[in-house]
């Protein structure tokens, strides 16, 4: 049987959609990471909140020191920053990068 007591942090960053903006104990957003459809708590300060909220949501990567469990699902991010990733009608289309690798070999 595996433990549930966490491991050693990590920097490292966590992708998904952030779903859930609280000052509800400790500012935090709650980022639901794709691959294990589990929500993750990201710990933010007084400054990162506005940011947050402003990408309430949307699919973003957050950046800090990370907490996992010993099977290596993380549990929590202490934030360092947040990125906003591109909304799927600003990524280029096929059109747009045709050609792009036409003289690679």
């Amino acid at each position: 049987m595996q433990s549930s007591q966490p491991s050693s942090p990590d920097y490292g960053s966590i992708e998904g959609r952030l779903s859930v903006v609280s000052e509800r104990g400790k500012l935090h957003v709650v980022v639901y990471e794709p691959i294990w459809d589990k929500p993750i708590r990201c710990n933010l300060t007084e400054e990162q909140a506005d940011e947050a909220t402003e990408y309430f949501q949307k699919r973003v990567a957050v950046y800090g020191e990370i907490k996992y469990r010993q099977d290596g699902t993380p549990i929590s991010v202490a934030v360092d920053h947040i990125d906003l990733f591109p909304a799927p009608d600003e990524l280029p289309g096929p059109a747009d990068v045709y050609g792009i690798l036409r003289n690679y070999r």
